[in-house]
C-alpha cells in the first residue's frame, strides 16, 4: 500500500515494478509530507510530497480601468505558483483568459485587462497549476459623457467659469498617476474643480481666434468625453 502523510491513498494503481500511480488524500496544512510505499513483504520506500498553500489575493492595483482593456494591473497576494510540469499559472478577468500573465514572484503577478462592452465589476481569478484558486475584483469604468456646458460661449481673453455637466467623471484612481484633465481647444483648462461624478467647473484659457472648439475631459483611465464651447468674436 501507499500512504501520504500517514493516510492511505485512494485509487492506487500498479503500473510496473518501477512505477505506481495514486490519488492524494485531503490535507489541511500546506507543506511536505512523507510518502511511504509498503510492499506485501513489509519492506518500505520513502519519499516526500508537497501540499501547496491555497493562493490568496490581497490587492489589485489599479482597481478600475477602461472598457477598451489594456490596463496593466498588479495582483498582490500569496501562494502564486508559476509552473508545475507543463501547467502554468492562469488569470481570468470575467470569463476571459488573460493572454499574457507576468509572474513576478509568489506574491505578485502582472496582467493586462481584456476588453469589455459593459461597465461594472468583474471577477479576477488566479488559478495555480495545481488548480487551487484565488479571487478578487476589477471594475470597468463607464465611458464619461458631457451632456451640457454652461455658458456655452465666452470671451477670447478667457477667464470664463464654465460648468460641465455629464456622467462618469472620475477625479482619481488609486494606483494611477494620471489625474482628471479638461482641455479647451488646445489648452489645458485653468483651475478645474471636480464637483461630482456628474459635474465639473473650469476656467477657459485665452484664445487668439474666435469660433467653436472642443472641450475634452480625460479621466485617469484614459477614457474621454467631448463637448463644444464657442469663443465669441470681439464687437466692432
Amino acid at each position: 500500500n501507499v500512504t501520504i502523510g500517514g493516510i492511505a491513498t485512494k485509487e492506487l494503481q500498479f503500473i510496473s515494478a518501477t512505477q505506481l500511480t495514486a490519488t492524494t488524500p485531503e490535507h489541511y496544512q500546506p507543506g511536505d509530507v512523507s510518502v511511504i510505499v509498503t510492499n506485501p513483504d513489509g519492506q518500505q520506500a520513502k519519499g516526500t510530497y508537497t501540499y501547496n498553500a491555497i493562493p490568496t489575493i490581497t490587492s489589485i492595483s489599479p482597481l478600475s480601468g477602461k472598457l477598451a482593456g489594456g490596463t496593466k494591473i498588479t495582483i498582490t497576494g500569496t501562494g502564486f505558483i508559476e509552473q508545475i510540469l507543463d501547467q502554468r499559472i492562469k488569470v481570468k478577468i470575467g470569463d476571459v483568459l488573460v493572454e499574457e500573465t507576468e509572474f513576478s514572484s509568489e506574491t505578485s503577478l502582472i496582467a493586462t485587462t481584456p476588453m469589455r462592452t459593459e461597465p461594472g465589476t468583474s471577477l479576477v481569478t488566479v488559478t495555480n497549476p495545481d488548480n487551487q484558486q484565488a479571487e478578487g475584483t476589477f471594475t470597468y469604468n463607464p465611458l464619461p459623457i458631457i451632456t451640457s456646458i454652461f455658458p456655452g460661449s465666452g470671451k477670447l481673453d478667457g477667464g470664463t467659469i464654465i460648468t460641465i455637466n455629464g456622467t462618469g467623471f472620475i477625479q482619481e484612481i488609486p494606483g494611477v498617476k494620471a489625474k482628471l484633465t479638461v482641455m479647451i481647444g488646445d489648452a489645458v483648462a485653468e483651475k478645474m474643480e471636480f464637483i461630482s461624478a456628474n459635474q465639473l467647473t473650469a476656467i477657459t484659457p485665452k484664445r487668439d481666434q474666435s469660433g467653436e472648439v472642443s472641450v475634452i475631459i480625460t479621466n485617469p483611465d484614459g477614457q474621454q468625453a467631448e463637448g463644444k464651447y464657442n469663443y465669441n468674436p470681439p464687437p466692432t
